[in-house]
């Protein structure tokens, strides 16, 4: 659908997910395991979402409303975006 009208929009919309699957990952990540290197994890997983990203730290999670005060309050929406993208898989 989006795709078919703007690459650009379509793109964009796929970094908004990868933003929410990485936080989700992060928080899953953190209450698996709360005494480690946050920043560090973060970095991490951003890494591992985005292929040419290579941070060692970022400390920037404690300014994300949704992790500090909703955690897992995106979990819907990584969900949801996760039947959307399987159908463009099919």
């Amino acid at each position: 659908m989006l795709k078919s009208l703007s690459d650009k929009a379509f793109r964009a919309s796929l970094g908004e997910t990868l933003l929410i699957y990485h936080r989700i990952l992060f928080e899953i990540e953190l209450y698996k395991k709360p005494r480690q290197n946050l920043s560090k994890l973060y970095a991490e997983i951003f890494n591992k979402c985005f292929k040419k990203a290579k941070q060692e730290n970022n400390p920037l999670f404690i300014l994300d409303e949704y992790i500090t005060l909703q955690p897992f309050s995106s979990l819907p929406h990584a969900l949801a975006y996760s039947e959307v993208l399987n159908t463009f898989i099919k």
